[in-house]
């Protein structure tokens, strides 16, 4: 089992095994420095695992931030607001309401399932569907909220790309 990379690795590491002490220079060498990487990966593996997936772990919280961004028109809270807790915690409770009454009006902008499992095109098509609701249009009209919307979405791929390579090196980790 294990696949083409496997057999790559078996084919490079078991014929200078094999030669003994035949083995050419090249052939030592090479032999040396791929069981090394073995067992040092062995060793580090685990727990570089466990780092990389609690960086996984981060990333993704900022995916779902973000996407809570979009769902709510690309509105954040302004330094001002972040500094105090009266502001942050009204403009908090608007953009909650806000987002509730478009969310029960229109429905999600974009499914958490396709913000995990869909491409970058099946998350713009949603973005794109939703706002050419009608609903959502008469909302949305003489705001700049799409513009808004479409920079954060673009962000968020970049996010959520950078939480899937951390997910599979972790994955990787965690079972080599």
């Amino acid at each position: 089992g294990g696949g083409a990379a496997t057999a790559g690795i078996t084919e490079l590491v078991t014929p200078p095994l094999l030669l003994g002490a035949n083995m050419s220079k090249e052939d030592v060498y090479m032999s040396l420095t791929v069981w090394m990487g073995v067992a040092v990966l062995a060793l580090t593996g685990p727990g570089l695992g466990m780092f990389f997936g609690w960086m996984s772990r981060r990333a993704w919280a900022a995916v779902w931030v973000i996407a809570e961004t979009v769902e709510v028109g690309g509105v954040v809270l302004t330094k001002r607001q972040k500094r105090d807790p009266e502001l942050g915690a009204k403009a908090e409770a608007h953009m909650t309401i806000k987002k509730l009454s478009r969310q029960r009006k229109s429905g999600h902008c974009i499914s958490p399932k396709v913000w995990r499992m869909g491409t970058d095109a099946q998350v713009a098509e949603a973005l794109n569907t939703y706002l050419e609701m009608p609903a959502v249009m008469r909302l949305l009209e003489g705001t700049e909220e799409p513009e808004d919307m479409e920079k954060w979405m673009k962000r968020g791929f970049k996010w959520r790309k950078y939480a899937r390579f951390l997910s599979r090196i972790a994955r990787f980790l965690r079972i080599g």
